[in-house]
Parts: structure tokens; sequence; C-alpha cells
């Protein structure tokens, strides 16, 4: 059984490693727009059913927008005025912000539409991000090398494969490396089997 605080240790190193990797993709997926990227920007799995929602919209204007948010049966159930924000720093863009209430909304198909522009259908619901824990657990168990990886346990039979790395030796780094250091070759072989 495992006891807490390694399951706490546990939690804070996958925190921490989730964090480390949005930390540097950041700034690649702000350079990285693709050209059909909307206008309009939110969470695109889905948003939390709740008050105080945001969303981004990309506009040269300086003074507010009207924004409308529409179901999926094209009903407006909500609208308002961006707040312009102006030049944001780290994408060189002009933008303003829509905050909206989604408490009392629920299913997909949402808009949110600003100008002449609209966002990409999103969903609504009350806890979108429930499922992350097991999901980050899942990743870090897909990712072990040294066991099998079951299907059961990992999302299903595209998943499972035998363990990496069975029944593998290393040779030692030996000579001089780009930096100059030089490396003495040893005379065995250690056994690195299981990654």
């Amino acid at each position: 059984m495992i006891d807490r605080e390694q399951e706490r240790g546990t939690m804070r190193a996958i925190t921490g490693m989730l964090t480390a990797i949005i930390a540097l993709s950041a700034p690649a997926l702000v350079h990285a727009e693709p050209a059909d990227a909307p206008a309009i920007r939110l969470n695109q799995h889905a948003v939390l059913a709740a008050p105080g929602q945001t969303a981004i919209l990309i506009a040269p204007e300086q003074s507010p927008i009207d924004w409308q948010l529409i179901d999926a049966a094209g009903k407006r159930v909500a609208s308002g005025k961006t707040a312009a924000f102006g030049a944001d720093r780290h994408s060189g863009q002009s933008v303003h912000r829509i905050t909206f209430n989604a408490a009392r909304l629920s299913g997909p198909g949402y808009r949110l539409t600003a100008g002449s522009a609209t966002s990409r259908p999103f969903s609504v619901r009350p806890a979108p991000y429930g499922p992350l824990k097991r999901a980050a657990f899942n990743f870090f168990y897909q990712q072990r090398a040294g066991v099998p990886i079951d299907a059961r346990f990992a999302g299903g039979e595209r998943w499972a494969r035998p363990a990496g790395h069975a029944g593998e030796t290393a040779s030692c780094v030996g000579g001089r490396d780009e930096f100059g250091n030089d490396w003495p070759r040893c005379t065995y072989r250690p056994d690195v089997s299981g990654g």
C-alpha cells in the first residue's frame, strides 16, 4: 500500500513536470500560430460551467466591441462588451478580454462572436478537468520502459506493448567529447535493462 506522504510527493512531482512542460511549450505555441486560427481564443477542451469565464479576442480596435454567446441552436444566451487590453507583450497582438457567465450553461456547440469574428464551437461542462489526474498518471505509465504496458491500465489495446529495453547492456563513453573533455574507456558493460 502506498503511504499518503509518498502519494503527495508523487503528485507534487507530476504537477511540477506538467508545469515545466507547459512553461517550456508556451513560447513555442505563441509563435507557431496556424493560419486558420480564429480571432477569438478560449479553452478548446471545455469551458467550466461557472461565472467569470474568459476568452481573448485578437482585434486592432482600441474601444470595446460588442460580443454575443450563441448556443448550439443559434440562440443568443449572453452578450456584452469586450474589455480592450491593448498590445500583449508576449504575442505582439492587440487583444480584448471577453468575460462571460457560464454558470447556468451546459452542453456542446457554444460559440462566441465579437464584431466579425466567431470562435470555434466549444462545450460548457461542470467538471471539464475531472479526468486530468488519471490522464496524467496514464501518460506517465505509458512512458515506462522496463515493464510491459498492459491494455487494461493504459486505456486500450492500441497502447499496450511489451517491456522495452529488456536485457540491454551499454558501453562506457570514451575519447574526447565536443567540449574537450577526455573520457577514459572502461573495461565493463553495465546492465541497463529496463531503461
